[in-house]
């Protein structure tokens, strides 16, 4: 969300004045007058030049105001909700639920992993996603495996997300 704040506007001559606003989306006028304007409803997306112009107005005449313009950035995603499952010994990492880009960007994963709190270096296998299985002959009993899925929108890392399980088995 964008917002313009105005706090009161006074005139030459000492009357209040009430302010307008106009709102310009790479160059064209927007048919709105409101104090702001939300992405989410489609004013504007990532990339867009957004200007905002006020001005006060008595009752009688316009003012000059100023004009503000923004560049809208990337919004990276957030979290992906992930777990841990376990095949004869091979641990997966799996994203449940997906982060949400709110730019609608691709988004991509890596995987990293950790064994009992120390990062593996050790070799992965790629499944879904990058990195996402450790296979069985690198697992032991007993071990505590824990996978991190960070997310990717072709410009920013993400919040990442973690699982992780302890290996069964004999």
């Amino acid at each position: 969300t964008l917002e313009a704040r105005v706090t009161g506007v006074i005139d030459g001559d000492g009357d209040f004045a009430v302010v307008r606003y106009s709102w310009y989306v790479n160059e064209a006028l927007l048919d709105t007058t409101a104090s702001y304007l939300d992405g989410n409803e489609g004013w504007f997306e990532k990339g867009d030049t957004v200007k905002a112009w006020m001005r006060g107005y008595d009752g009688i005449e316009e003012g000059k105001g100023p004009a503000y313009t923004v560049t809208v950035l990337n919004t990276p995603p957030d979290a992906p909700v992930v777990s841990v499952s376990q095949t004869t010994g091979s641990v997966v990492c799996v994203v449940g639920t997906e982060s949400e880009d709110p730019d609608g960007d691709p988004i991509s994963y890596s995987m990293t992993w950790q064994v009992d709190g120390v990062a593996w270096t050790g070799g992965t296998t790629t499944g879904t996603w990058v990195g996402d299985t450790v296979a069985s002959e690198d697992t032991a009993p007993g071990e505590t495996w824990t996978c991190t899925a960070v997310p990717h929108d072709g410009e920013e890392v993400g919040a990442s997300g973690s699982a992780d399980a302890v290996i069964t088995g004999g």
